[in-house]
């Protein structure tokens, strides 16, 4: 006959669940640990330690942009705003004209056969004559950035028959040559009382003997213009953020009718221009200086031609006030300096003596 074995005073407790000291010692534990979190949260989330973090971002994806796409890129301050915004390349399509397909990224280029030639800069090139035209039809939304474009081609033109036009985004903007065969970028910009061309000649002469590198970078910011590695003139340097007028779908081409283009072209690469996340530093801290864009080069560096000295973005923060400075190296270092705030402390920026003058503008 089985018997019943005499209660176990552990197993009852265990069933009946945690004593009340049991649950007092892990409710202090856990306050704690909460407390630690808690203090180590606010240890990691102070305001100028969020503002610092989110200059550097920028400054980090500026030069990313730079070094992926070897092109100019720029980090917007904007201490009225108290936001930082970084702005770049990316390249979004490329053809080498090798084949009479047309064949290139992310769609293939129109143009006749027979305009495929083998002297061209690299492998084959085209000439375009006569009734020749490039064309690349219905491009992808990428192409369509109203931030800004770059365009990268290596050209012979022909003499004679001037103005002609280089490449063209109609109604958008246009590179061409002038009747008096200088270098002209016509940009039609989204302004208040509506679209308007705003034209802009350089004094370079392209020759029809050799190859020469045509790169033109329009950021909203700035224009950029270069002929074989060397700038063409001082940038052109807008007071007010500039945007393109939006024209989905338009073509990219070597212009149309009398004044299309007329002479050897090859490796066409066009990019969009792509603002970064919009960051508004923490209330807590004040931007200081005035409104400026800080400059990178192909290689990330702070670009020669706009700093000669380092640059700083500091903010002021804090009760007694501190300032943190982020500096920037001209060779890529990146360093931050927090001190008690100056009387009278309003910011310095390195670029503010050495920019270059502003070039004119001229409007039809």
């Amino acid at each position: 006959m089985p018997t019943s074995s005499p209660p176990n005073p552990r197993t009852e407790r265990a069933a009946e669940g945690f004593s009340l000291l049991e649950l007092m010692v892990v409710m202090a534990i856990l306050s704690a640990l909460f407390g630690i979190g808690i203090g180590m949260f606010h240890k990691l989330n102070r305001p100028e330690r969020t503002a610092e973090r989110a200059v550097k971002d920028a400054v980090r994806e500026a030069r990313l942009f730079a070094r992926s796409e070897s092109a100019p890129a720029s980090v917007v301050v904007r201490p009225a705003a108290g936001e930082v915004r970084s702005l770049g390349l990316r390249t979004v399509g490329n053809w080498h004209f090798e084949d009479t397909a047309g064949t290139g990224w992310p769609i293939p280029a129109t143009y006749p056969p027979e305009a495929l030639v083998a002297d061209g800069s690299v492998g084959s090139g085209l000439r375009l004559a006569d009734e020749a035209e490039l064309q690349i039809v219905s491009p992808p939304g990428s192409f369509d950035s109203v931030w800004g474009f770059g365009l990268d081609v290596a050209l012979r033109p022909a003499g004679g028959g001037r103005p002609m036009t280089i490449l063209e985004r109609a109604g958008s903007w246009t590179v061409d040559l002038d009747s008096d065969d200088a270098l002209r970028v016509t940009l039609t910009l989204d302004e208040d009382g509506g679209p308007r061309r705003s034209a802009f000649e350089y004094p370079v002469h392209l020759p029809n003997d050799r190859w020469t590198q045509l790169l033109v970078l329009f950021d909203g910011r700035s224009l950029h213009v270069e002929v074989d590695g060397a700038r063409a003139a001082d940038d052109t340097v807008f007071a007010e953020p500039k945007r393109l007028v939006r024209n989905p779908g338009v073509a990219l081409t070597s212009g149309r009718d009398v004044t299309r283009y007329r002479g050897l072209l090859d490796e066409l690469r066009f990019g969009s221009v792509l603002v970064g996340q919009r960051v508004e530093l923490p209330v807590e801290v004040e931007l200081l200086g005035a409104e400026r864009v800080v400059h990178f080069d192909a290689l990330g560096h702070l670009d020669p031609a706009w700093h000669r000295v380092p640059e700083e973005i500091a903010f002021r923060y804090g009760d007694p006030p501190r300032v943190l400075t982020v500096e920037l190296g001209l060779l890529g270092t990146v360093r931050s300096v927090d001190e008690p705030a100056v009387r009278g402390e309003g910011g310095t920026s390195g670029a503010a003596a050495s920019a270059p003058s502003e070039a004119g503008e001229a409007s039809k």
